[in-house]
């Protein structure tokens, strides 16, 4: 089943957008905020489940690629919201640094998801 990327509705969830975005785009940034920024933080269903996933990836050292995200999210606990690459792309594509930094291209679906 396929389900529409949520729709920010306040700054929060533009904030929030933003922020898993960029740590999309760069995630040797989850370091700067795992320490202080907990997933129960996170207003958005979805966002939250990206957050958990990729702060947990990221300390216990695991790698994964963008297209393999959805399926790790999934298996997690079987309790997060369905992720799909839609929205993957919505994120990124609220990442202003990713946006400025990226230009034309692409994400390439081996983009790494580093933990």
């Amino acid at each position: 089943m396929t389900t529409a990327p949520e729709t920010p509705t306040n700054a929060t969830d533009l904030a929030e957008r933003a922020l898993i975005g960029s740590l999309l785009a760069d995630p040797s940034r989850v370091r700067d905020v795992r320490d202080w920024l907990r997933a129960s933080d996170i207003n958005q269903p979805k966002a939250r489940a990206i957050y958990h996933t990729i702060t947990e990836l990221h300390r216990h050292g695991r790698t994964v690629t963008i297209r393999e995200l959805p399926a790790v999210i999934a298996a997690d606990d079987g309790a997060h919201p369905t992720i799909t690459a839609q929205d993957l792309h919505a994120y990124l594509q609220a990442a202003p640094a990713a946006s400025q930094q990226l230009g034309t291209q692409h994400i390439r679906s081996n983009h790494v998801i580093y933990a």
